[in-house]
């Protein structure tokens, strides 16, 4: 059963433990290898193996041809290190000259026999142990590759951990394969001449292995990535063939054929970079396309130009073997991985664009040069005299000063070239910001969009000021412009149809997302496009933060003044009618005959006068910011009940809760509350015939509660609503409240108001 996708990091383990094992036993078997401190390579002339090399402890010299060890006639196989270079199915064979190599290393002192300048010359040395010398040479640098592929391979299963795609598990097998090869590769070119000889078969035999394997893999890969291609639904017996081929090749054991079918399975996969590039209509996948084909190219270009052209050209390399050139190959996996994470996708035409000026820049440079050189008669074969120092002089600082001229006219023609229609950003913000500029945050937001639907062209727009605060959370984390695609869980909001989003911001916390689909104008979905959009987001951002504040500003002197209307509107309602009162009492007082009655009217204008002081007194705290708080008003409260149900022999009971942390009631919420107490206070007075009140008031940071409730006869006793509840009812409303009668047992009035 076939390990499910998104549980591709468990081959973490496995793939690790192989690694540290095959470098711990690699190192061990180099470490107790025997060695006779000599480099050496095939001499087909000679028919022998010829020293390049020798430690000052070897009596070997340069040139010595080895022809006996011990008893063994040394041949091609017993002094051949790199696999890749025995002949046809030679493996075995290969083995049994290392076997017989190795025993003869064993004696101490070991009998050798060499040519020098013709003549047979007996030698004796004691084999030293290889220990860690062979970390010196230049074929260790593989360890160091291997390392690479291998880190790069884990990190990407990691990251992948919850992917149901295949092209990162099948890159990260590459990688860690990659990297085996390379540990094995290395353990056989730095045990000159032999090691422990099982171990060396069992070596050249997952090396066989390994190479017929990642050739399949890859190919595999570049068919799957960035996304799986059409042909392989009808066809779907060409990945199996694939690794039919690998598995054939390796089970010949025959180098050539391997090789063979590396190179060809290798080219196949460079075919399928180059259509999967062709075919990809996203401008996310042509990116991702072009980061692995800079990884290709500058990868095996540089080997082709170091290692493989020499051959061809001259029959020899230019190193000792493929290590300097094999090095270009550490590029690979980090462009792949930039490209399966789409990790810094537009970054890859700036490199390109980078390698293109300069590489024509150092080609007309070398062409000049060449040309001065011929003109003036100066060859490298020519031995330079004082004239011919003076003419190089010449043409290094002609070189020099020309360098830079020649490299800005380059750069300058590319972009005329390749970037023509490129917008300004400078010029193209103070146009947006010519037109914004002063305008409300809505007509901001539409000449934004407007701005982006002319420059961009997006196939989809699509604004959102109402997202879910998790989610405009989670866009706040990300900086500037954010790449929805870099992140799979931004398709789920999205339904992958919009590759951008621009954060719109009022007072740092997230207002409206502006979701963006692909652009029609392709140039512009580029590093320079993304640069110019996020400068555009930061002046609208800018503008609409200023008009946010103008606009909260116009609203809060909006609000004052409608408090102020309301405020005076009470003041007029309240001391208004009592002042009325007043005036109609005192008219009849001085009507009046009667002493009595005259005495009653001036008892109840007293009254209305502590009324309309005690109106005064509340209205000038509900004013006053320092005064105005809950404590206040509360004590106000209970002391006014207190005051008036006493008076008329009723008993009363006053509960009183206020949490921390709530802010103060401005100055409407202070003087309807007021007013709603003051009314039901008065309605039970008047009507309830009740004996007993209760009031409670329960306040915390984001509610208040508030009940009176009386013994009376209620609603259903005879007892109508009429005006004053109607009243309540509307000033409840006014502060954002709900007010409730419930006329069983009495009368209990019910008010709660949300902050």
């Amino acid at each position: 059963m076939p390990l499910p996708l998104q549980k591709q990091h468990l081959l973490i383990a496995p793939f690790s433990l192989i690694f540290v094992m095959l470098l711990i036993f690699s190192s061990y078997f180099l470490y107790q290898a025997p060695t006779i401190g000599i480099s050496s390579s095939w001499d087909d002339e000679q028919k022998g193996w010829r020293v390049t090399a020798a430690s000052p402890w070897s009596p070997f010299k340069k040139g010595d041809i080895v022809r006996e060890v011990g008893d063994v006639k040394i041949a091609y196989n017993h002094f051949l290190t790199d696999i890749g270079l025995i002949k046809e199915r030679e493996i075995f064979h290969w083995y049994q000259a290392k076997k017989a190599l190795f025993k003869s290393l064993q004696q101490d002192p070991a009998s050798i026999r060499i040519e020098r300048k013709g003549n047979l010359i007996p030698l004796s040395l004691s084999p030293r142990k290889l220990g860690f010398t062979y970390l010196k040479r230049p074929e260790g640098v593989h360890i160091v590759t291997a390392l690479l592929y291998f880190l790069i391979g884990i990190i990407i299963l990691h990251k992948n951990r919850k992917s149901s795609e295949i092209h990162g598990l099948l890159f990260s097998t590459f990688s860690v394969f990659h990297a085996y090869v390379d540990l094995v590769f290395m353990t056989g070119v730095l045990s000159e001449p032999v090691f422990e000889p099982v171990y060396a078969l069992l070596m050249a035999l997952i090396d066989l292995g390994l190479v017929s394997t990642v050739p399949p893999v890859f190919l595999h890969f570049t068919l799957t990535f960035p996304e799986r291609r059409p042909f392989l639904k009808a066809r779907p017996w060409i990945i199996p063939l694939c690794y039919a081929v690998g598995l054939s090749a390796f089970l010949s054991l025959h180098v050539t054929i391997i090789l063979s079918s590396t190179g060809i399975l290798f080219l196949f996969s460079i075919l399928s970079i180059c259509h999967a590039y062709l075919r990809s209509k996203k401008p996310i996948e042509r990116q991702q396309m072009k980061w692995i084909a800079g990884g290709v190219c500058f990868s095996v270009i540089p080997w082709f130009l170091l290692g493989a052209l020499p051959v061809i050209l001259t029959g020899e390399r230019i190193f000792h073997d493929d290590t300097v050139s094999m090095l270009s190959f550490m590029v690979m996996p980090v462009f792949f991985a930039f490209a399966i994470r789409k990790y810094r996708l537009f970054d890859i035409d700036a490199l390109f664009e980078g390698t293109f000026v300069y590489g024509i820049t150092l080609t007309m440079i070398a062409c000049i040069d060449f040309a001065l050189l011929s003109l003036l008669s100066i060859n490298a074969g020519e031995t330079i005299g004082s004239g011919g120092s003076f003419a190089l002089f010449l043409v290094l600082i002609l070189t020099v000063s020309i360098y830079a001229v020649i490299r800005d006219a380059v750069r300058s023609l590319i972009k005329k070239v390749f970037h023509k229609g490129a917008l300004d950003e400078s010029s193209f913000i103070k146009s947006f910001t010519d037109r914004a500029a002063g305008l409300a945050s809505e007509a901001i937001l539409q000449i934004l969009e407007e701005t982006i639907d002319t420059a961009f062209k997006p196939e989809k727009m699509k604004r959102v000021t109402n997202a879910p605060q998790d989610r405009l959370k989670t866009l706040k984390n990300e900086q500037g412009l954010i790449h929805l695609w870099k992140d799979a869980g931004y398709s789920r909001w999205t339904g992958q149809k919009y590759d951008l989003a621009l954060l719109i911001e009022k007072k740092g916390k997230p207002d409206c997302v502006l979701y963006l689909g692909e652009f029609a104008n392709r140039n512009r979905f580029s590093k320079k496009g993304f640069s110019v959009l996020t400068a555009l987001l930061k002046q609208t951002n800018l503008l609409y933060e200023n008009a946010a504040l103008y606009e909260e500003g116009m609203k809060i002197r909006e609000k004052s003044v409608a408090v102020k209307e309301k405020m005076l509107k009470e003041l007029h309602d309240g001391l208004g009618g009592i002042t009325t009162n007043i005036f109609l009492l005192s008219e009849l007082g001085q009507k009046s005959d009667s002493l009595s009655d005259t005495k009653k009217k001036l008892m109840a204008i007293s009254g209305l006068s502590k009324e309309s002081l005690f109106e005064i007194r509340n209205f000038m705290q509900g004013l006053d910011d320092k005064e105005r708080n809950w404590e206040t008003l509360l004590t106000v409260f209970k002391n006014q009940g207190t005051h008036l149900l006493k008076s008329h022999g009723l008993s009363f009971n006053f509960i009183q809760t206020i949490s921390e942390g709530c802010k103060n009631p401005d100055s409407l919420l202070y003087l309807n509350l007021y007013r709603i107490y003051k009314e039901a206070l008065t309605n039970i007075i008047k009507h309830a015939g009740a004996s007993s009140v209760e009031a409670a008031f329960t306040i915390n940071p984001t509610k208040l509660h508030f009940t009176i409730e009386d013994n009376g006869i209620g609603l259903k006793g005879g007892r109508r609503k009429g005006m004053g509840i109607s009243n309540m009812t509307k000033r409840a409303k006014e502060i954002g409240g709900s007010l409730k009668v419930s006329p069983e047992k009495g009368t209990r009035i019910c008010l709660e108001l949300e902050f």
